[in-house]
């Protein structure tokens, strides 16, 4: 097992699949993480996104295993196990060891607020129990209050930069993170939290790797490459489209909204199902602007994408084709995908679209022939731009 690597680049969270009857969808989670690892991921993690806060405890262990399991060590896995309680913690820490993870990550207790002291004996704790890094993740832009820096030094100062990581996510998140690394004269490794959004302010900042969603994994390896070599113009190309589309997400039930439909786009997922409750709907105009800067972001990573036909075959691209092969402009999925009820019938339900989508791509070809005519590259460009400074000062809080 990879429990010794040396977590850095990018770590996607895994989105967790359920089935017909509400049950984690192993196989699909499967498929999963394999896709994952072919986009040239550096690990994988589970995490607020895997919607761990309304996984049963039984769940949580499944969907360790199961994600460890399916990597049979080829990267390092990180499993979330923060809970309400110290204990609770402790034993997914420990079953996380069991299983092969390379670290653990856990948010404080939220639904109290504890002083320092209470949250540097919960770490501490978890610290003693397992031999692995410990990923401190403050969540604070959705759970809980921001953590003290304070508190964080005295983790690092006791036991060093190998075992105590951090996931800051609090606001705002350039300044906080300069400030971590002050206070800890340096030493933190840090892993920026907002999808990506922040992600050049941070890297320029100081950080080691980022942990977003799992819906565009192939754009933020292509983004995380070129800022560890210096591209500046393809780093730029990158991100704006990127941070437009991450700044459609301004909560954590969107963010689950969008990767999951993104996931069905794609073809990873069978469906977009999420665990009940939620307080976010994805409606079809906002699905249609997620599609447009997927396709758009797609074009720009790598020219000649094809956007993903309804029904596409949970096999992956065709051969001799990457990952990321499935994007183009101007396709859009119909609203079935927006309702996330189950269905006892997914298979067939896709096979039924297909000839829905052979039709409708024959009418979009046109749309993505002029999506990427000059207009595009001119006027959409500069709109997009202002999307992506504005979600910068406003939308700080787009937490993993």
């Amino acid at each position: 097992m990879t429990t010794d690597a040396v977590l850095s680049g990018v770590i996607p969270i895994v989105s967790t699949p359920f089935d017909g009857m509400d049950e984690i969808d192993t196989q699909v989670l499967n498929t999963e993480v394999q896709w994952l690892i072919d986009c040239g991921v550096d690990g994988l993690a589970t995490a607020m996104v895997s919607e761990v806060v309304r996984l049963a405890p039984g769940e949580r262990r499944q969907l360790a295993a199961v994600v460890t399991e399916a990597v049979d060590g080829r990267l390092p896995v990180v499993v979330s196990v923060g809970a309400e309680s110290t204990k609770a913690a402790l034993r997914l820490a420990e079953h996380a060891q069991s299983v092969g993870a390379a670290a653990v990550m856990a948010i404080p207790p939220f639904t109290v607020a504890l002083p320092d002291s209470e949250i540097h004996a919960y770490y501490q704790a978890l610290l003693g129990a397992v031999d692995l890094p410990v990923v401190v993740q403050d969540a604070s832009g959705y759970l809980g209050r921001p953590l003290s820096l304070v508190m964080c030094s005295w983790l690092l100062d006791e036991y060093g930069p190998d075992r105590v990581l951090f996931k800051p996510e609090a606001a705002p998140i350039g300044p906080r993170l300069s400030a971590l690394h002050e206070a800890t004269g340096g030493g933190a490794r840090v892993f920026e939290g907002t999808g990506g959004l922040a992600l050049v302010d941070s890297h320029r900042r100081g950080i080691v790797g980022t942990m977003p969603g799992p819906e565009v994994p192939w754009a933020l390896v292509a983004l995380w490459r070129a800022l560890e070599r210096g591209d500046a113009e393809r780093v730029a190309a990158i991100h704006v489209p990127l941070a437009a589309l991450v700044s459609l997400q301004t909560s954590l039930d969107s963010f689950i909204a969008v990767e999951k439909y993104l996931l069905v786009r794609q073809g990873v997922f069978t469906d977009a199902r999420r665990r009940h409750p939620y307080g976010y709907e994805l409606d079809a105009q906002t699905a249609s602007e997620a599609d447009r800067l997927t396709a758009l972001l797609g074009d720009v990573v790598d020219q000649g994408r094809t956007y993903p036909a309804q029904g596409q075959s949970l096999d992956g691209p065709p051969a001799g084709t990457s990952a990321t092969d499935t994007w183009s402009s101007g396709s859009r999925l119909d609203d079935t995908l927006l309702d996330d009820t189950p269905s006892t019938d997914t298979h067939s339900t896709r096979s039924q679209s297909t000839h829905t989508q052979s039709t409708h791509t024959q009418s979009t070809h046109t749309q993505s022939t002029h999506t990427q005519s000059t207009h595009t590259q001119s006027t959409h460009t500069q709109s997009t731009h202002t999307q992506s400074t504005h979600a910068q000062s406003t939308h700080t809080q787009a937490a993993r």
